[in-house]
This record gives C-alpha cells, sequence and structure tokens, in this order.
C-alpha cells in the first residue's frame, strides 16, 4: 500500500472518531456509558500503538477511562502523531519496530501492520458503540468508509 492510501485511511480514521464526538454532544447525558468507554477504549489504543512507533509518546491503560473532552484532546494529539509518523517514514512504512505489550511480551512489526491495527480497531469499536446507541433508543451515525468518501 502507498503512503497516499495510508495517510487516506488516517483522515477516514479521524473523520470516523470526529464524528463521534459530535453525536456525543448532541445525545449528551442519554448517550449510554458504555458507549464512552468504548470510546475511550479506540483513543488508548491509538495513544498506545503511537507509543510503539514514537518513543516520546507516552502510554496509557488500553482501558482507562476519561471524560468526552479528554478522549478529544488524545484524539488529536494521536491524529498528529501519526500523521508525523507517516511523514517521518514516508516510503519506509514496512520499518519493523520492536516493542513490548500490556502482557510484557516482545513482538516486532511494521508500521504499515501497526497502522492497519489502529484503523480496523477503531471500526471495530465504532460499530459496538453504534449498537450499544440502538439498544439505548438512540440513532447512530453511519462512520462506514464510504459515507466518508462521498
Amino acid at each position: 500500500m502507498s503512503d497516499k492510501t495510508f495517510e487516506q485511511l488516517l483522515r477516514y480514521n479521524n473523520w470516523a472518531n470526529d464524528a463521534l464526538f459530535t453525536v456525543f454532544d448532541s445525545y449528551g447525558e442519554r448517550m449510554p456509558a458504555s458507549c464512552l468507554r468504548l470510546l475511550c477504549h479506540i483513543v488508548n489504543a491509538q495513544t498506545v500503538w503511537l507509543s510503539r512507533m514514537d518513543p516520546e509518546v507516552k502510554g496509557v491503560g488500553v482501558w482507562d477511562e476519561h471524560d468526552l473532552a479528554t478522549c478529544r484532546r488524545m484524539q488529536e494529539l494521536t491524529a498528529a502523531g501519526f500523521k508525523a509518523v507517516l511523514e517521518k517514514h514516508g516510503g519506509g512504512l514496512d520499518v519493523a519496530i520492536e516493542y513490548t505489550n500490556s502482557r510484557g511480551m516482545t513482538f516486532s512489526n511494521t508500521i504499515v501492520d501497526m497502522l492497519l491495527q489502529v484503523f480496523t480497531h477503531g471500526g471495530y469499536h465504532r460499530g459496538q458503540i453504534a449498537m450499544e446507541m440502538r439498544k439505548a433508543g438512540l440513532e447512530p451515525i453511519n462512520t462506514d468508509y464510504i459515507s466518508f468518501v462521498r
């Protein structure tokens, strides 16, 4: 995949997460707590993966809980951080990075694989948020990729 593809996936990921923030703002207190927990998990996981690519970024617990404003700040920081990673490694996304996961196990993955994990992981949990919203009688938004490109 090209750098342009990853830039597009990053833009999509940011768009989808930002759309969630708008929905959270619009529903306010009616938004189930389970949805905020999942949104926290999305931005926490992004932070964890970014910290593996950029050791200057401080990691967090993948299930740490935050308020919406903190989630938004984390989203902004990871969006800028992933963009910087793409720019820094332009043309070299097959670079392997060794890291230790949350269970203390050491792995080595390419930046390409790490970014694909971030993007697919976010989509998985955004789907869970939509399901939780429906269970609460709220109308979720469509964060499908095709909605982004339309």
